[in-house]
């Protein structure tokens, strides 16, 4: 290397370095320039340019315009040495030496490439801006503000001193050993303090962006409005960290200043002791990161998925997914959130709520005594761990489980709610005296479940699942509707009344100690299973029937209320007596004296004697049978004796052990039993035993009544330690109970028979209500109602007919027949019009349903029909045509209230004919029918009861008339018309099959009717054409029915006189009417379809027709 020394840039030497000059600028192409006394010419006072391997060596202080490194070597050499100019760091390398200094003229050292070193004791006396490459500072000065953006560095290998750093991008590296000493304002880019180094800022370091990654020391604070500051393992800030915005790690450093989380987030990422406030942020402790100390959460949010070690106040939301070993001071919101099984044991307080979220189980064993709730949304809240500790506070919202684990007694006075479920384990006893609404059920595993402390107060609903101990402690009335179940015991305690609604089957027995236990609140549930040891009060309240088939024991006493039927069936105990104030009490097992002050003692079992007060009864048996009594039997006025007794001889009984005492105002009813009835009907002058005593019947009954129509009910007292009952026939007769003419028929038959006759004798035992309904049973009723079917069955044909010829005649009830191949008239297609001999075939298929209503005597027949006509028609003139028919039809009908039906196959022949004059429509016609009827009833008579059959032949003969006159009108076809019919129907007689006692024999009979009819018949034609046409029809009309309506049939019973019974009757007056749609789908084809109605008075008739006309 050559060193040329000039005294000015524009002169050049022999042999050394070259230079070009251009435009007052001195750019080195090769060597080095070394600059080493003043520069006197102001024309040498130029722009230097140090191009990429070239040097340029300043050992004299010098004022230039600009120096610019572009790749080369600058360097200030030397002590004292002040180079003063515009300097660019472009490229390359410019050291400054101990004790030179670099100033630039325009305020500001721009460094956008290479590296400029300001070496110790070396002094940067301007600004510095660094876009690009390094500033290096190892112990320099800097006499101004340093400005860091995109790829720029500043690299600190010892000590600096920067007034103000600025920092939008690019890095700053503080080394081991270095100290940055700044008031650093950072925007973006990375500040790296390594280990050993030191960033000191008086004002404190304010982070908006970028990233300062701390392994050193931070002597001061920290403000972060954005970025991100991570203080890893070895780095330290002294000063109070201040959390915005932005993200700070906490990743193993020391914050001695402790850290305010105002906004953004803050990553605990390794175990470390942090004095932490949250006063906004998002606050992470990661999964296995151990923070140790106080943490105040004032708010934002604190998710914990490691743990927390020492003591949380919380007034926002906390998520815990890990641990929290210390106490918790909440007034806003803790949330724990993990899968698996972690047990807290601090103590939560404050307004705040808790919420238990995932799937695991968290067991709480500290004391919670924060009052905002507790929301269980998943998985399981355990208060407890088996031992003496852990509670909670405030109420409880449980949409999945709930479990209280105790070995000693807590007390929980929140409200339970949400559907979850409830546990109580552990070996001590849980009271509850909150309102607990949840609805999954409670499951009693091990120790107590008590619902209430005795107060007013604490309830639960829902099932019970009980293995252990139930109890219900309160001292006002509760009622419980849920089910209890299990193996557990039930224990009713305070001086409440408590009232089960529920099903409960619990097999471990109850227990009430003090108050009421009352099974039912007067409806028809409440039930218990299980023993019951009773040392207090017993109810049993429903309207319905119910059995308890367990063993009563104990001091208590029995109380049954309500309208229902309570029996017992097991030897029973208790020793505070029994009383039956409403319903019936049934002991068919053994129990106490019972004293009755309203409602029914009855059953076949054992009582230890009853006292039957006014309005009470005694009613032995579950029908007949006898009630025991081992003491005395006491009848006070007011009460009733209610005896049942049968054909058979047997009636119900009290034997006493003790003495029977009977009040003369006492009463005694007699009701026959018609249940087990053999049907041997009751002999004359039955006699039964029914009170027996052990030692003497003291007093009498002053009124016997009985319910028998022709029975009388005398008492016998002959006997000093009996009484007995005696029935005999009255003079009563049958039909005097009769209340119409078809009863008073047959009781008058009945009655002409005696006792022998299986018949009269089932009858004489009844009531006034069971004889008449053995009168209509015995009836045989449908036999008289049938011909009112098949009469008013019969206007079917007619109607077909007469549809027919009005058809065949271009009439309107369909679309007119075309017949032949003539014009087509004024009314449309027809037959009508051509000439020759045609014929027709024509068939219609039909289905209806109705009834025909009883009319107080008959009772009310039901009815559905189905079947087909066909014909063949010929024309014997162009204005007459004649045919024949055919007809095949079922009929079902039913007397529902006399449980009787029959079925009838229906067959039917006939002629008919119709003649044309002009508008004049005469049509005629004759038909007969046979009708197969197969009947079946189910007959009751007392106790004779059977099944009933017979088969016979029915037959409807009738001829029949009608005029129509065709009308034509500008909007449709009209046709009044008129009509006259003479029916005749015929039975033949019958045999019943069945019990010789029931089966009927029926006569011959028959029936005469005439029938007229008035009604208009109308068409409207929608569209024609040569073949096809289509048309709506309709009719209404007015039948009206002459002679008789009213069938009657006359049969007898065997050995008994005979009897008329009369069927349901025909309506007088009947309005008709019909609508439809005709159908020509070609010349010689049409079909139809229709609704057709008839509604009178008392029968109503529905139903559908169908029809095609072939002509051929």
């Amino acid at each position: 290397m050559h060193l040329l020394l000039v005294p000015c840039f524009f002169r050049q030497a022999h042999r050394g370095p070259s230079y070009i000059k251009h435009r007052n600028a001195l750019q080195l192409a090769t060597a080095s320039l070394v600059v080493s006394s003043a520069l006197t010419d102001p024309a040498c006072a130029q722009d230097i340019v140090v191009n990429n391997g070239q040097t340029a060596v300043f050992v004299a202080s010098r004022t230039l315009n600009s120096v610019t490194n572009n790749g080369g070597v600058v360097s200030v050499a030397a002590a004292g040495v002040t180079l003063n100019t515009n300097f660019v760091q472009q490229g390359g390398t410019t050291r400054i030496a101990a004790g030179g200094t670099l100033s630039d003229s325009d305020g500001v050292v721009a460094v956008s490439g290479g590296e400029l070193q300001n070496n110790g004791g070396g002094t940067i006396s301007s600004a510095v801006s660094i876009s690009g490459g390094t500033l290096t500072a190892s112990g320099g000065t800097f006499g101004g503000n340093v400005t860091i953006s995109g790829a720029g560095t500043l690299n600190l290998d010892s000590s600096a001193i920067v007034g103000t750093t600025t920092m939008t991008g690019g890095n700053i590296d503080v080394n081991n050993g270095s100290t940055l000493q700044t008031d650093l304002v950072q925007s973006g880019g990375t500040t790296t303090i390594k280990s050993g180094g030191t960033l000191t800022d008086s004002g404190g370091t304010t982070l908006s962006g970028g990233v300062i990654e701390n392994s050193g020391t931070i002597t001061n604070a920290v403000a972060l409005t954005g970025g991100t500051l991570t203080n890893t393992t070895g780095g330290t800030v002294n000063g109070l960290t201040t959390v915005q915005s932005g993200t700070l790690n906490a990743s193993g450093g020391t914050f001695v200043g402790g850290v305010t989380a105002q906004g953004g987030t803050v990553n605990i990422t390794t175990s470390q002791t942090l004095d932490l406030t949250n006063n906004g942020s998002v606050i992470n402790i990661n999964t296995g990161v151990n923070l140790t100390d106080d943490l105040v959460n004032n708010s934002g949010t604190l998710n914990i998925a490691g743990t927390l070690t020492g003591n949380l106040t919380n007034s926002a939301t906390v998520y815990v997914a890990g641990t929290i070993t210390g106490n918790v001071i909440n007034n806003s919101s803790l949330i724990f959130n993990r899968s698996d099984a972690p047990t807290y044991g601090g103590a939560i307080s404050g307004t705040g709520s808790l919420t238990k979220s995932g799937a695991g189980t968290l067991t709480l064993t500290g004391s919670s005594t924060h009052t905002g709730g507790t929301v269980i949304s998943a998985g399981t809240l355990q208060i407890g761990d088996g031992g003496t500790s852990g509670n909670i506070g405030g109420d409880i919202s449980n949409s999945a489980a709930l479990v209280f684990n105790r070995a000693d007694a807590l007390t929980y006075g929140g409200a339970i709610s949400g559907t979850g479920s409830l546990t109580k384990s552990g070996a001590g006893t849980l009271t509850l005296t909150g309102s607990s609404t949840h609805t999954g059920g409670t499951v009693i595993s091990a120790g107590t479940l008590q619902i209430g402390d005795g107060g007013t107060s604490g309830s639960i609903v829902g099932d019970i699942s009980n293995s252990a101990a139930l109890v219900f402690n309160r001292s006002d009335a509760l009622t419980y509707g849920g089910a209890i179940s299990g193996t557990g015991s039930l224990t009713k305690s305070g001086a409440g009344t408590l009232t089960l609604t529920g099903s409960s089957t619990h097999t471990g027995g109850t227990v009430i100690s003090a108050g009421t236990l009352q099974i039912g609140d007067g409806g028809t549930s409440g039930s218990i299973g299980g023993d019951i040891t009773n040392n207090a009060d017993l109810i049993f309240n429903r309207s319905d029937a119910l059995t308890y088939g367990s063993v009563i024991s104990g001091s208590g006493s029995l109380t049954k209320s309500g309208a229902g039927t309570l029996t017992l069936t097991e030897v029973n105990t208790h020793t505070g007596g029994t009383t039956v104030s409403a319903g019936k009490l049934v002991v068919n097992g053994s129990i106490g004296a019972i004293t009755l002050n309203g409602g029914t003692l009855g059953g076949s079992g054992t009582v230890g004697g009853f006292t039957a007060r006014s309005g009470s009864k005694i009613a032995p048996g579950n029908s007949i049978g006898t009630l025991n009594v081992a003491g005395n039997a006491m009848f006070d006025s007011g009460s009733a004796y209610e005896v049942e007794v049968d054909s058979a001889g047997n009636a119900d009984r009290i034997v006493a052990t003790g003495g029977v005492n009977i009040d003369s105002d006492a009463t005694v009813n007699i009701l026959a039993e018609n249940g087990t009835d053999d049907g041997s009907g009751f002999a004359p002058s039955t006699t039964y035993t029914i009170i027996t005593a052990g030692t003497a019947v003291t007093g009498k009954f002053g009124t016997v009544t009985d319910n028998f129509a022709f029975l009388d009910a005398a008492l016998g007292y002959d006997d000093p330690k009996a009484v007995t009952l005696t029935l005999t026939r009255n003079a009563s007769s049958f039909a005097s109970v009769g209340k119409t003419a078809n009863q008073r028929a047959v009781a008058n038959a009945v009655s002409s028979g005696a006792t022998g006759n299986r018949v009269f004798d089932a009858v004489v035992g009844l009531s006034a209500d069971g004889a008449r309904a053995a009168f209509d049973s015995l009836s045989g009723e449908i036999h008289a109602s049938l011909p009112s079917l098949f009469l008013n069955d019969s206007a079917r044909l007619r109607d077909t007919v007469t549809s027919r010829i009005h058809d065949a005649f271009a009439g309107f009830s369909e679309v007119p027949e075309i017949a032949f191949n003539g014009p087509v008239g004024p009314r449309g297609p027809g037959l009508g019009t051509g000439s020759g001999f045609n014929l027709t075939t024509w068939g219609s298929a039909y289905g209806a349903y109705g009834k025909l209503d009883g009319d107080g005597n008959a009772a009310t027949l039901s009815r559905s029909t189905g079947g087909a006509l066909v014909g063949l028609e010929a024309t014997a003139w162009p204005q007459a045509r004649f045919g024949l028919l055919a007809g095949l039809g079922q009929s079902q009908a039913s007397v529902s209230a006399r449980a009787s039906s029959a079925d009838a196959n229906s067959y039917t022949l006939g002629a008919y004919g119709g003649v044309r004059l002009s508008d004049l429509g005469l049509t005629f016609g004759a038909a007969y029918c046979w009708h197969d009827v197969t009947s079946e009833r189910a007959v009751a008579a007392g106790g004779l009861k059977d099944t009933l059959t017979a088969d016979y032949w029915s037959r409807t003969a009738q001829v029949f008339g009608e005029a129509s006159y065709a009308l034509e009108t500008p909007w449709l076809q009209v046709s009044p018309f008129a009509g006259l019919a003479l029916l005749h129907q015929q039975t033949d007689a019958f045999q019943e099959q069945g019990s010789a006692a029931l089966a009927l024999t029926g006569d011959g009979s028959s029936q005469l009717l005439g029938s007229s009819t008035l009604g208009l018949r109308m068409s409207k034609t929608l569209a024609t054409t040569d073949s096809v046409s289509v048309a709506l029809t309709g009719a209404f009309g007015w039948r009206h029915a002459i002679g008789d309506l009213t069938p009657d049939q006359r049969m007898a019973l065997s050995g008994l006189d005979p009897f008329t019974v009369q069927g349901v009757p025909l309506d007088r007056d009947t309005a008709l009417v019909e609508a439809g749609l005709a159908l020509t789908i070609t010349d010689r084809t049409t079909l139809g379809l229709s609704y057709q109605g008839a509604f009178g008075e008392n029968a109503s008739d529905q139903g559908a027709n169908a029809r095609v006309n072939i002509r051929f």
